[in-house]
């Protein structure tokens, strides 16, 4: 623990890593669920505004001398340009080239910001590698800003360190204080669905939407309180530990997964192997050799690994084995390049499983492989193991390691065990907690205030200073990895990469490059934040449907609407039931119930203007849980916008085009309830009857009328027969060329218009060819042109 007492500067540090965390247990789910954008964003603003905080704003907290070796800065450049350079343009290329994507769909969606939506709320089987790939670039870049706080911060380690933490533990005392008060979810039914409802107090998944998302959250966290017990020099401080280890532990085993038990178990082997290892080194490299043979021999044979494998073994899922061996088959199909990047639910359907399609491999390493091909995940796996020879050569050079070996080696299998049966990249929380954990593992220097090395000079060449940093007398920094012409070669190829770092301001000492991106990432989550619904499911589209997206809302949404430069009143949601009956509430307007599927559900939202939208928030009654998430109507895009608007309506046809004007043909009868122009004093609308039956000189005769629907009020199909004030009814003849006008004036309480309008005379459209019966149409209902009425 730094020597230091808590002033402003560093509670600012505390209480802003605090908010990291805590945004990232909002989406404690498969990502295209909730909050597309919005967690990520927030969390780079926030940390690289730490960051300029604790360099340029607060200064005492400033770590004097500092420095990013070479060797870290060649990491970085190589993981970056994996990133940017390798994985991004494979994203890209995924899109067209790998085999059933459903991605088109989303350029017909109306406006810029729902597009974007599209793209990071998708279903899996659509869009999932451009999510994915916008996870792996936040998290990379999280996992620099940590490893930045960490270098440059008086007790930067220390505090990053604590923060990880603090995700578990905040997690785990959230549980349990559901569990003491019978609440099976804490987090709002409009950002999550816990399907394990009535399995919650036995499997700890109030915070967390599957049990086996639990334990890989909190390995890094168990991970630092275990060697927070050995380090803490006070005892108190180690009091605290002792208790977070018990906590965390708990937690992880009240998860009761077959994973978090193997975790737990490799962890007290990795610490009585720590604890021999400082005892007699000699003895603890000697039994590592014997095990190591040992495994091997017995991985050799077939008899063995059969009973590894076993029917009734309780740490193997079968249906995780059958998946393994679908990804394996993929990958010898393909073992050089792979399918491509995020290619997995399209490529699996190619594959025979008895348990279904599942949407990842819960395997990082057989998917990477499948997806990726050897030479792709080799790069993936390189990366990996030089983060962990950093690690140790960091370790290395510290005057006091303050056993930070063992906390490298328990942070190495958190990530093994987690990665063996869980894909991690795709859960947020989980993903992030690991890269951040790495970044402040590797940036963590002990003693926080010793000077280091004197900045490398400008006149030597790279290769030369890299050279003479890493050739120190450590033995284990005089392997051969780091002196190879294959180094010299990476870190050659890594320098485009570091001057973009640099620029786009990773690099501490540019300080506008820090604004910049604090600034960016904060418009970006304003942009998230008030552009995008919220409380609304993923974007799915279907192949066998051209042009076909729709996504289902849960309980509640908050639809943000945009106008057009056709400058219309409102933007027009057809709403499909779950089940029936379902009532649809606006808050302080009208709230509509359906019970059959003749009655159509709309949502007309009032559009704000084309760069800032209008917030409308709905309810939705019953909503029912399917998989992680709830549903009530399912929504295509507002592809219709009118200065008609709709809550309801029966005995109509779809929204068209009119010669420019938008509207709906009733049949010989029909209900439906509307409002126009963003006004509730007032109903404009037109009548048109351009029917091919009538001549020129035909005529047809309609009867309207019109009541008052107050708000604050419920409207059913039993409304129909009750009492309603009447506001206007009259009988109108009018030939085809001929479109007479309506103007309806509303009472005081008027919230919407309940119309009725019933022609006398229809005409019938002769059969599809594919066998649909023809419409049948009376009269044409059209928006008015609000002239003057807005």
């Amino acid at each position: 623990m730094p020597n230091f007492r808590p002033k402003a500067p560093y509670l600012v540090l505390i209480f802003g890593l605090g908010c990291i965390v805590a945004s990232h247990l909002l989406v404690p789910i498969n990502p295209e669920y909730s909050l597309p954008g919005i967690p990520e964003c927030f969390s780079v603003a926030v940390l690289s505004g730490l960051l300029y905080y604790a360099l340029y704003g607060a200064t005492s907290l400033r770590r004097p001398h500092w420095l990013i070796r070479p060797r870290e800065k060649f990491l970085l450049g190589y993981i970056w340009a994996i990133v940017l350079l390798i994985t991004g343009p494979r994203a890209l290329w995924s899109l067209f080239f790998t085999p059933g994507q459903a991605w088109t769909p989303c350029l017909a969606v109306p406006g810029l910001a729902l597009k974007l939506e599209c793209f990071l709320q998708a279903s899996y089987n659509n869009t999932y590698g451009l999510r994915t790939y916008f996870t792996l670039v936040i998290a990379t870049l999280l996992g620099t800003l940590a490893f930045l706080l960490a270098r440059t911060v008086r007790g930067g380690g220390t505090l990053m360190l604590g923060a990880i933490a603090f995700g578990p533990v905040l997690v785990a005392i959230a549980n349990f204080i559901c569990i003491a008060l019978g609440i099976e979810q804490l987090l709002p039914q409009w950002l999550m669905y816990n399907d394990f409802t009535g399995f919650a107090f036995a499997r700890f998944t109030q915070v967390f939407g599957n049990p086996s998302w639990v334990w890989p959250y909190f390995a890094p966290g168990l991970a630092i309180a275990i060697w927070r017990m050995l380090t803490a020099s006070r005892y108190g401080q180690r009091l605290i530990a002792v208790n977070v280890s018990l906590l965390l532990l708990s937690s992880i085993l009240k998860s009761q997964q077959s994973g978090a038990i193997v975790l737990c178990f490799v962890y007290i082997l990795v610490c009585n192997s720590y604890a021999l290892y400082l005892w007699h080194r000699k003895l603890f490299w000697g039994l590592c050799g014997l095990s190591t043979t040992l495994l091997l021999i017995g991985l050799s044979s077939d008899r063995a690994i059969q009973f590894i494998l076993a029917q009734n073994s309780p740490f193997i899922d079968q249906s995780r084995l059958e998946i393994w061996s679908s990804a394996l088959m993929m990958f010898r199909d393909s073992p050089i390049l792979g399918h491509g990047y995020a290619s997995w639910f399209q490529v699996l359907k190619q594959y025979p499983t008895s348990y279904g399609l599942f949407d990842t491999a819960h395997n990082f390493y057989v998917q990477v492989l499948a997806e990726l091909g050897l030479v792709h995940a080799s790069l993936i796996w390189i990366a990996l193991l030089l983060m962990s020879l950093t690690s140790f050569a960091n370790i290395a050079q510290m005057s006091k390691p303050n056993h930070l070996k063992l906390l490298t080696v328990l942070g190495i299998f958190a990530f093994l065990v987690s990665t063996a049966v869980q894909e991690v990249d795709y859960l947020r929380p989980i993903f992030y907690i690991h890269t951040m954990f790495w970044g402040g593992l590797i940036g963590y220097q002990r003693p926080p205030d010793t000077p280091v090395l004197p900045q490398p000079s400008r006149t030597a060449t790279r290769w030369n200073t890299f050279i003479q940093t890493v050739q120190i007398k450590q033995a284990f920094l005089n392997r051969p990895v780091f002196n190879t012409p294959i180094a010299a070669i990476g870190q050659r190829l890594s320098q485009p990469i570091i001057k973009l770092i640099k620029i786009t301001g990773i690099q501490p000492k540019t300080r506008h490059g820090l604004v910049a991106l604090s600034g960016v990432a904060t418009v970006g989550c304003l942009f998230c934040l008030l552009n995008f619904n919220l409380g609304a499911s993923v974007f799915e589209a279907d192949l066998t449907q051209p042009g076909f997206i729709a996504r289902w809302f849960g309980p509640q949404v908050r639809l943000t609407a945009f106008g057009s430069l056709a400058n219309k009143s409102y933007s027009i949601y057809s709403a499909g039931p779950y089940a029936y009956p379902m009532t649809v509430n606006q808050a302080g307007d009208l709230a509509v119930t359906t019970d059959a599927p003749t009655d159509e559900l709309w949502l007309s939202p009032e559009n704000g203007n084309v760069l800032l939208p209008k917030h409308h928030t709905y309810t939705f009654e019953p909503a029912f849980g399917v998989g992680s998430r709830w549903v009530s109507v399912l929504t295509p895009p507002p592809f219709v916008q009118s200065n008609l608007g709709m809550a309801w309506s029966r005995g109509m046809g779809p929204w068209e085009e009119f010669e420019g004007v938008t509207g709906r043909w009733c049949g010989a009868d029909c209900w439906f309830v509307a409002k126009s122009c963003g006004r509730r004093d007032r109903l404009d609308l037109t009548l048109a009857a351009p029917r091919p039956d009538l001549a020129p000189d035909g005529a047809i005769t309609v009867a309207f009328t019109a009541y008052s629907l107050p708000a604050d009020n419920q409207f059913s199909r039993q409304s129909l027969s009750g009492t309603m004030e009447k506001l206007s009814q009259q009988t109108l003849k009018f030939s085809a060329q001929e479109q007479p006008k309506i103007e309806v004036n509303g009472s005081p309480d008027t919230a919407w218009y309940l119309v009725h309008a019933a022609t006398f005379s229809t005409f019938t459209e002769p059969p599809a060819e594919d066998g649909t019966p023809g419409r049948e149409l009376g009269v044409a209902v059209l928006e008015s042109d609000c002239q003057g009425l807005r």
